[in-house]
């Protein structure tokens, strides 16, 4: 086959309405494919009639193969006329690309190659048809152009013009329009015939005379220029424009249809809106883009403009998968100063009452963005009506809402023309809210604020896009709810099951999306805020949701599942959270999954969360110890025989540290200890025995190797009985003592307080939140401290360390001791009762004071607890001791109520100006924030409610300080 029969063969015919089709287009790159390099070697060096010397042939192969392909190719179809190269060659005065000159006019022709102008012009324009691209400028394309398309196929007509369906052949394009449509199928907007165009210096688009159709079409096409600037997946995509024989075209990529047809027609039309949610998701995606066009924003440009759209319809609302396209922007307008304009619609049955006077036969009004809301809380009517019903059920809703204007006209309008509300349909709305969903109620809610007859009542598309993202969050996520319900009842022996059920609902209930009982919370009392990933919340409950679905139907077929997807995607789903709510929400899941005062339940969740949450595992083992070590009677099979105590010889007579010993035990080997005494009185045999077991139990709990880091405990590893004292001895190992000397928290601040130099702030702030989160630890495991104060919160100096060296990272990572009157959290569990040492009962809380009298039987609180741990923070925060901050004397509070009210009047508010308002208010939280909230025993809800109010009123707010 010769080089032109193979030219021949690419070419294909237009299907552009010109000539019958009969006219033919080379495309690109089935050209360059063709004549290659080599070929055009063995052509040139082939030409009859080529009157040059071998040696300038290799400078024609060059020239041809980087500036005139092309022209060479119409010269090898004319036949025989190849060597006429050398005129056009001959005329390339820049050494530029002379393909690019394409096409020539005849004038030209005649001036380069006269013998074969005419036949070379006709030819030519199998090369010149346009390769599309996305974001093109305006093309003028002259009339013999060939328009590349293989299939031109009109779809249907409206006022403006008609409607094609195009496909470009693929193989005339530098790449894919769309690479995830192989046809290439796009349409075309062929406005009706354009008067001749007079542009000035403003260029394309810019003209001295006007006309209907080209108002029409610059309008539309400046718009959608400039919303392609948003690149926005639910705004229509210019393709690009262009005025051909007297018409103007838009491009678009093809969709599957519109909204309206998809609301005739039957739901199993559209596989990928069989769930309900999908719809939530797709008009989640629209109000996005109708915010955009409202609020345009071009950070690139800086550009704010106001934008309406102003003719919302289904018809203008373009379906693709799952997605909804917002399209047709003839009648938009986008400007600096204003949205309203004069209402130039055709009067749909979406349009808003404002929009024209029904009064005044139709007179057109001014109208604005909440004409836009209006409509587009008609269409949502119409989808939720789809939902829940389907196509017949939308008919009966556009005939209950049918009215009748004086002059004899219908129609199927949301409003009464001007007589204000259309009963039937908010008749209907009513009926639609009675849906038994997790969204109905709540879209209703929202159709009618933006259906409200009153402009300025209306929500913006802002508000609206917010109200749809958090409404479809709750449907998600009490779909993923109750589908983990499901599986935890169908999988009743699984630990993985009830611990992921348990951390989404822990998820929802600090969202108050759900109450601690479980029921559900309205929307507008939900957590859910404007500022959260709402959308990538909602696509991760979409994920979860399939899991599980997944996961229950591998459980129909007897397939143990696999937990490793939901476990990751929990805890993405955390991650989205803001970081005060996750850390809600961790510490909710924590309380509930150790909250079981059984001790059988707690052995099961510590072996079950060894695979899920290690944390979780270690909470339970610490909670279980604590039951054992509040028990009088333990029980024998909990222990194995071996007691911890050592003989009291081995412990040596020591340094006095507060009501603790800083000594040495010498067992084989000299190590230095810290031992906390607790006191009894030899009155009764059966509490004595109690006493023992507890301190058994006691000190097996606080020498866990697994204890968590965040506790702040020193590991106890004996205890010792001194009878003649009428005392036990739990004895601390002090972690590298050869290098450090142990000092309380009281008296290094009586020590430094009168220094110019304080400790930094964020030292101060870093030990303060190491306190409380030790504290909420201690908490969630049942365990009551009972004796916090800064004479139980242990420094490890650094021996070197000189007196004024506050600010060192010593301050930063404390130790919490004083457990001599610690016990569990419960009722029964045995206690000593409050201390009678002076130092530490000023930092008891002055309920228990009270409560602890004679003959009095008032529990030890959680409150009680936070009161004491408030007092620390200040003395922290102001760098003082609580009984010079307090004024403890003769002049001063003489109880320990009087000194609360008098360092929340005189000292707290000092806190703002040295620690900042948050550490202020936690301290304040702790000192006066809890005592609404009544703890109701053991695992009680109400525990758990002010364990999660101490996490957000303290713990956040501590986390939150920065220096």
């Amino acid at each position: 086959m010769s080089l032109r029969e193979e030219l021949e063969t690419q070419l294909c015919v237009c299907e552009d309405g010109g000539n019958g089709g009969k006219r033919r287009f080379m495309p690109f790159q089935l050209f360059r494919s063709v004549l290659t390099p080599e070929k055009i070697e063995a052509s040139i060096l082939d030409i009859e009639g080529f009157n040059m010397e071998f040696f300038e042939k290799n400078d024609v192969i060059k020239w041809v193969t980087s500036h005139g392909r092309r022209i060479f190719g119409i010269l090898v179809l004319l036949g025989g006329k190849e060597h006429f190269i050398t005129k056009f060659i001959g005329r390339d005065f820049q050494g530029t690309k002379f393909d690019e000159k394409l096409p020539f006019s005849i004038a030209e022709l005649e001036d380069i190659a006269p013998e074969i102008a005419e036949e070379f012009y006709e030819r030519q324009w199998e090369f010149v048809s346009p390769v599309w691209s996305k974001n093109a400028m305006h093309r003028e394309l002259p009339s013999d152009v060939r328009l590349p398309f293989t299939k031109n196929e009109r779809l249907g007509q409206g006022g403006f013009g008609v409607v094609y369906e195009i496909t470009l052949h693929p193989q005339h394009q530098r790449m894919a329009l769309f690479p995830e449509n192989k046809g290439q199928k796009i349409v075309r907007k062929e406005f009706k015939s354009a008067a001749p165009r007079l542009y000035n210096e403003s260029g394309p688009g810019s003209r001295s005379n006007t006309a209907g159709p080209e108002d029409d079409y610059d309008k539309e096409l400046k718009n959608l220029r400039i919303l392609n600037e948003l690149k926005h997946p639910n705004i229509i995509e210019l393709v690009t424009s262009y005025t051909y024989r007297g018409k103007h075209n838009l491009v678009f990529p093809l969709m599957e249809g519109d909204l309206g047809t998809l609301l005739r027609a039957d739901r199993a039309e559209y596989p990928s809106f069989q769930q309900d949610k999908t719809f939530l998701v797709a008009l989640c995606e629209l109000s996005s883009a109708i915010e955009k066009v409202h609020f345009y924003t071009s950070e690139k440009f800086d550009i704010n403009l106001m934008g309406c759209h102003y003719d919302l319809k289904p018809k203008n609302i373009l379906v693709q998968g799952s997605t909804l396209v917002l399209a047709d922007f003839g009648l938009s307008r986008l400007s600096r100063d204003s949205d309203q304009q004069q209402f130039s619609g055709g009067g749909s049955d979406y349009c808003a009452p404002e929009c024209a006077d029904a009064d005044r036969d139709f007179e057109r009004n001014a109208i604005d963005r909440s004409s836009d809301v209006w409509s587009f809380g008609c269409i949502i009517s119409e989808i939720l009506t789809y939902i829940q019903g389907g196509s017949p059920a939308v008919g009966e809703f556009r005939a209950r809402r049918k009215v009748q204007h004086v002059s004899g006209k219908r129609a199927s309008i949301f409003h009464h023309w001007n007589k204000g509300q259309n009963q039937g349909f908010h008749d209907y709305l009513n009926h639609l809210e009675t849906k038994q969903d997790h969204f109905s109620r709540n879209i209703v809610n929202l159709i009618r604020g933006m259906t409200a007859l009153d402009q300025k009542a209306r929500p913006n598309a802002k508000e609206v896009t917010l109200a749809l993202r958090k409404i479809t969050v709750r449907a998600y996520y009490f779909s993923v709810w109750t589908l983990y319900k499901k599986l935890k009842k169908q999988l009743g022996d699984s630990f993985e099951a009830y611990a992921e059920y348990m951390r989404i609902q822990s998820w929802g209930v600090v969202l108050k999306l759900l109450k601690e009982n479980g029921d559900e919370i309205a929307i507008s009392e939900s957590g859910l805020r404007d500022e959260m990933h709402l959308v990538e919340i909602y696509r991760c409950l979409a994920k979860i949701q399939s899991e599980l679905e997944d996961t229950i139907e591998r459980c129909h077929d007897s397939i143990s599942p696999l937990f490793t997807s939901l476990r990751s995607l929990g805890d993405e789903i955390y991650s989205l959270l803001p970081s005060e709510l996750y850390m809600s929400a961790k510490a909710h899941w924590e309380i509930e999954m150790v909250r079981s005062e059984d001790l059988g339940d707690l052995l099961e969740t510590a072996q079950g969360a060894e695979e899920v949450n290690t944390r979780i595992a270690t909470l339970a083992r610490i909670k279980r110890m604590s039951i054992l070590a509040a028990n009088p009677k333990p029980r024998p099979s909990e222990t194995d025989g071996s007691s911890m105590e050592i003989e009291s010889r081995l412990v040596k007579e020591g340094k006095a540290f507060g009501s603790h010993t800083y000594t040495s035990i010498q067992d084989g080997h000299t190590r230095n200890v810290l031992v906390e005494w607790i006191r009894y009185n030899k009155f009764e045999t059966t509490i004595f025995e109690g006493l023992i077991d507890r301190i058994e139990s006691l000190t097996s709990l606080l020498g866990s190797a697994n204890n968590p880091a965040d506790f702040r405990i020193l590991r106890c590893s004996n205890y010792v009985h001194k009878p003649g004292d009428s005392a036990f001895g739990l004895i601390f190992e002090l972690p590298d003592v050869s290098v450090a000397v142990p000092k309380s928290l009281a008296t290094v601040i009586e020590e430094t307080s009168k220094f110019r130099e304080r400790p930094s702030l964020g030292s101060r702030f870093s030990l303060a939140l190491t306190l409380a989160r030790s504290l909420s630890g201690f908490h969630k495991v049942g365990w009551l401290h009972k004796s916090i104060s800064a004479y139980n919160v242990l420094l490890l100096i650094p021996s070197s360390a000189a007196a004024s060296t506050i600010a060192s990272n010593w301050l930063e990572e404390p130790y919490l001791i004083g457990f001599n009157h610690s016990r569990q959290d419960d009722a029964l569990a045995f206690t000593l009762g409050p201390d009678d040492n002076k130092k530490a009962i000023q930092y008891y809380h002055p309920d228990y004071i009270q409560a602890s009298g004679p003959g009095s039987k008032a529990p030890y609180r959680l409150q009680y607890d936070y009161y004491s741990l408030g007092l620390v923070l200040l003395e922290i925060g102001l760098w003082g001791s609580l009984s010079n901050l307090g004024q403890i004397g003769k002049r001063g509070p003489n109880s320990n109520r009087e000194m609360r009210d008098y360092l929340l009047q005189k000292r707290v508010v000092l806190l703002g100006h040295t620690m900042g308002v948050e550490y202020q208010a936690a301290v304040h939280a702790c000192l006066k924030g809890f005592e609404l909230v009544q703890d109701a025993g053991p695992g009680s809800t109400k525990n758990t409610v002010l364990q999660l109010k101490f996490e957000e009123e303290v713990l956040q707010r501590l986390h939150r300080c920065r220096a």
